[in-house]
């Protein structure tokens, strides 16, 4: 006579899984789509018809960041795998990689469709990424922090893929600040230095595409609101504090405002 079957049975709490997941469906269905916002280019371009800049504008997800989208999915992936509970305790640290992780789908994703679209990669001082880029290296290791909160790591990750990156642009701290507070002035609202690193990289590429009379749009993120960077970015005192001198990017952006020239 053959032993008795035995069945180990693990309950789960299926209708709180289940109504967690719903809740973080109908959070997508609200913030599916983020609004494109067309940056205002100099006047002087008026005869270079064709060349756009827009920043798609993370800033309106309820969280206020582009982290919003990442932070649904890894929810909804911890949910989906048991890993989340009614009873657990949820112990969250985030970083720059955050960013990295962004890269990481948005590089493929243009090739995956086959658009006539390249990508250029923006990075702070202090960041492994560039010169691992620009010398083939990917042991590089910066001892220095990253002053541009959310993106610059000192060393690179696995999740950087280099073959899908057709340009990298190094841009100092205090460019990216100025481009954060010139932006902030331009479009009324207060923008994070992180945007304001993507703006000076973008500028580079359209100042480009005019000097050669391509047309085409550059697209760049609006990552978070300016407001909670008041005491760094935004004050003066902070800067000198960090020895960071915004007087030369200031005046080149006021520049490329007025003629469109880019140095």
């Amino acid at each position: 006579m053959s032993p008795p079957a035995q069945v180990a049975v693990r309950s789960r709490p299926r209708d709180w899984v289940n109504n967690a997941i719903r809740l973080i469906e109908a959070d997508a269905h609200r913030s599916a789509d983020t609004h494109l916002l067309r940056y205002p280019l100099p006047s002087a371009w008026s005869d270079n018809a064709g060349i756009e800049l827009y920043l798609k504008d993370e800033t309106t997800h309820i969280t206020g960041s582009l982290k919003h989208r990442l932070a649904r999915s890894l929810f909804l992936y911890a949910l989906c795998n048991g890993w989340i509970s009614e009873d657990t305790t949820v112990v969250e640290a985030s970083s720059g990689s955050t960013a990295v992780s962004e890269a990481y789908f948005a590089g493929r994703y243009l090739c995956y469709r086959r658009h006539a679209t390249r990508l250029c990669v923006v990075d702070p001082e202090n960041s492994a990424f560039y010169p691992a880029y620009a010398e083939f290296r990917y042991d590089i290791l910066i001892s220095a922090s990253s002053r541009i909160e959310r993106i610059g790591r000192p060393r690179v990750e696995p999740s950087f893929l280099p073959e899908v990156v057709d340009r990298m642009v190094s841009v100092p701290d205090a460019a990216s600040i100025a481009a954060a507070r010139h932006a902030s002035a331009v479009l009324g609202r207060r923008v994070g230095a992180s945007t304001g690193t993507n703006l000076w990289g973008a500028f580079g590429l359209l100042a480009e595409m005019a000097a050669d009379g391509r047309s085409g749009s550059v697209v760049t993120l609006l990552a978070d609101s300016g407001d909670r960077y008041a005491d760094t970015y935004f004050c003066d005192e902070w800067l000198k504090t960090q020895e960071l001198d915004t007087s030369a990017p200031a005046t080149a952006l006021t520049e490329f405002e007025r003629s469109g020239h880019w140095d």
